[in-house]
């Protein structure tokens, strides 16, 4: 309210004021005196009904409306009480004390507008403080439920609260201690919505419309406290959207990956759901095989990779390279999946140029219109309007691990990847993948690690052949660009996924990436992912009868009780453990004639078999883990360290506990761990002994899982570590049943044979 309007407020008070002394009633009246005093007090409560709130003009502090309410209430009463007993006097000046009352009301109409008004601002201040709450507590949908209708109170509350508040001061009073803070809060919402706005036209892809929400924000964020809660939600939130704005300029690409799978279909409609949500949540994505699809279940045995070839072609991969394992049945087996297939291949290291089988499908070139059942060094890829290039690797170890026959050969790996990286660079694409089965960090003499080190270029790494699980990318970083390194360890357990960011010069400038595992359960033990319906019905009707049927064949039979399990295989050397130790050394021989020893450890001897039928059932319910064959190279004083942690808790059982073949040994288990071997002799290929010499190094076999340092062998880690360790593949299943079918009239007959001795047993 104005100066001018106030002084008018005051002089029409002070006119009223007189013209209620001016009809006074006579003081010779006494009962007429009584009244007039009675009316004059409830004037007076009735002004301080006005005046409790009035003194804000000048404290510049809102006063309670509980406080304003109970004045209210008192002048209300003693306005009643006089009118009764003016009513009741019916003196000659009834209608004149009656006129002065009424007047005088105004006071608590005042009064009473000030209470209503102040709840109203108070209403709109909390309505502001519960915005800015939801915007803290991140529930952005229910904020914008509620904002416009805040919005709209808002932009009529200073009118509402100045007609509803005599006094002007007090309304500034009023609208500086409530309005204003909700003005201001929502200025900073509204900035933090039109970033939100920025956000949605980004994921709609209309860059444009989003940049124009930008400037917006721009425009208006300087205004906005970076000191208050929501201040610097709202400064942090607009850092965010810009990211993402420059983000949405980049190229993003999704790589789902899998890797050593090996036949294992039993949960394929899992694994095609969890490709299609990926797809369904990634605009650009590809699906890609590093190798080993090949050997290590019955579907293989049975349909020779075209089970699998079936599935892979519902789910769509883009490309696959091959697995030393693809090379078990020499090409014939291969180029029946090769030639079949729908997708392409792609191998930059191996030359089929010579065999008699591939080279009709196979080019030796790049190509940017690559077509199924062929194969090419490398591909382009189309996406999103950008150019993706993919080579793939196969480990030239495949030569001695598998059976790729004398005319296909491999060539060295860094030469030809450098080749590849120079052919797409100068076709203009600068995102480039390596397809490898190589192994991470592989001691056979190619690895990923050593590729991404020696080979600029080279954007992203899709490996396998090691198995390796890597649950976030790895990136090495020793060139100009990083090169991202994922892997999605084996048997269909996980579906790799890596989100890469590319800059217009093809760098990375952000990766992230998981493992989604495919027999992942819920609390209740259901599967989190559900079958996909088409797969699920090819799986059920057209393959997993062949193999469950398969399951029963009968491998071979045993005449005497096959002893494992716990306790018996984890404290004892027993001849269950000794048959499949032996079968491991002989496949081991098999690839590396040097290898002279196999340890096995006893808590992967799961079960005993009884005299009878030994059932392919049988032999997966002993090894039921599906683990490979390594091959170490360890020194004798290594193998003993081994052999040390073998015993360490003996008596007592120990999943580590190794059974052994093309040795022996004895240890005191009444000795201090660490003390208790006393004797480690060789055994030679004349079937005579020798003692292990430390200094000297022996090619021993094991299980992936016991090499890799499982059951706390931090000796076989080492070794792994050093690039010691072979990994030929072949799984441990396999491996036993090869060792049973090997045996005359595959008939077992083994005894414990006396090669793990403890003295202090005797």
């Amino acid at each position: 309210m104005k100066k001018k309007k106030i002084f008018q407020v005051v002089a029409a008070s002070a006119i009223a004021a007189s013209s209620f002394a001016a009809v006074a009633p006579n003081n010779a009246d006494a009962a007429s005196t009584n009244v007039s005093k009675t009316v004059d007090a409830a004037v007076k409560q009735m002004q301080k009904a006005q005046d409790t709130y009035w003194k804000t003009g000048t404290t510049k502090k809102v006063v309670a409306t509980s406080t304003v309410q109970k004045e209210i209430d008192k002048a209300k009463k003693v306005y009643s009480d006089a009118k009764k007993q003016v009513t009741k006097s019916g003196g000659k000046n009834k209608a004149a004390y009656l006129a002065k009352l009424t007047k005088a009301y105004k006071y608590v109409k005042n009064a009473e507008g000030y209470v209503k008004t102040v709840k109203y601002a108070q209403s709109l201040n909390t309505q502001a403080k519960s915005l800015q709450n939801l915007i803290i507590q991140n529930d952005i949908k229910t904020e914008k439920l509620n904002h416009p209708k805040f919005v709209s109170e808002l932009a009529k509350s200073d009118q509402k609260i100045k007609a509803g508040i005599y006094g002007a001061t007090v309304e500034k009073v009023v609208i500086n201690t409530y309005t204003n803070p909700a003005k201001t809060i929502e200025f900073a919402i509204k900035v933090y919505n039109y970033a939100s706005y920025a956000h949605y036209w980004i994921q709609k892809g209309d860059l444009k419309t989003a940049a124009n929400r930008l400037k917006v924000v721009d425009a208006q964020l300087p205004k906005v406290s970076q000191t208050s809660t929501l201040g610097k939600i709202v400064h942090a939130y607009v850092d965010k959207v810009k990211a993402e704005y420059q983000s949405a300029q980049n190229f993003d690409l999704t790589i789902m990956h899998t890797n050593d799978t090996h036949a294992n279909l039993d949960n394929i409609a899992r694994r095609i759901t969890a490709i299609k949500q990926v797809r369904q949540a990634s605009e650009n994505s590809l699906l890609l095989d590093a190798g080993d699809v090949f050997s290590g279940t019955l579907y293989f045995n049975q349909f020779h990779g075209l089970a699998d070839l079936e599935f892979m072609e519902l789910a769509g991969y883009d490309a696959m390279t091959f697995g030393n394992h693809e090379f078990d049945e020499t090409t014939s087996t291969l180029s029946n999946f090769v030639k079949q297939s729908k997708f392409p291949f792609v191998s930059a290291n191996v030359d089929f140029s010579k065999d008699a089988n591939l080279k009709d499908y196979f080019n030796d070139n790049i190509t940017s219109s690559p077509k199924g059942g062929e194969i090419y060094n490398g591909i382009v890829k189309e996406i999103d309007g950008e150019k993706v290039g993919i080579f793939g690797l196969t480990t030239a170890e495949t030569a001695s691990i598998s059976s790729p026959g004398k005319d296909v050969t491999f060539e060295d790996y860094i030469a030809q990847s450098k080749k590849m990286v120079e052919s797409f660079e100068k076709q203009g694409v600068n995102k480039i993948v390596a397809l490898t089965h190589i192994g991470y960090d592989d001691g056979g003499g190619d690895n990923d690690l050593t590729l991404a080190k020696e080979v600029e270029g080279i954007d992203i790494i899709v490996g396998g052949h090691s198995h390796t699980k890597l649950d976030t990318p790895v990136v090495d970083k020793t060139g100009e660009e990083p090169t991202v390194i994922v892997s999605a360890n084996e048997y269909s357990k996980y579906l790799g996924t890596v989100d890469v960011e590319f800059d217009a010069n093809g760098k990375i400038i952000s990766d992230a990436g998981k493992l989604i595992e495919i027999d992942a359960k819920d609390a209740d033990g259901n599967y989190v992912l559900k079958d996909d319906p088409e797969a699920a019905e090819i799986l059920n009707t057209k393959y997993k009868p062949a193999v469950d049927e398969m399951k029963q064949q009968v491998v071979a039979k045993t005449d005497v009780e096959l002893l494992g399990g716990n306790p018996a295989a984890r404290t004892n050397e027993t001849n269950l453990g000794d048959l499949i130790a032996d079968g491991m050394l002989a496949k081991a021989k098999s690839i590396n004639p040097e290898t002279v020893m196999a340890v096995q450890n006893g808590g992967g001897v799961r079960t005993t078999l009884n005299p009878g039928n030994i059932t392919l059932a049988d032999v997966f319910t002993v090894l039921p883990f599906g683990n490979t064959l390594g091959i170490m190279k360890i020194t004798g004083a290594e193998l003993r360290e081994g052999l040390e942690h073998s015993v360490a808790t003996a008596p007592e059982p120990f999943g580590g506990f190794l059974q052994v073949s093309g040795m022996k040994f004895t240890y005191d288990s009444s000795l201090p761990a660490g003390q208790r071997v006393k004797s480690v002799d060789v055994k030679g290929t004349d079937g005579s002994y020798t003692p292990l010499k430390d200094d000297q190094s022996y090619y021993v076999a094991t299980n992936i899982f016991t090499a890799k340092g499982g059951d706390g062998y931090d000796i076989f880690n080492k070794v792994f570590q050093d690039g010691r360790l072979s990994e030929a593949g072949f799984v441990d299943w396999e491996v036993f049943k090869e060792q049973l079918e090997s045996l005359p009239n595959k008939t077992v007959t083994q005894q414990v044979e006396g090669r793990i001795t403890d003295l202090a047993a005797k």
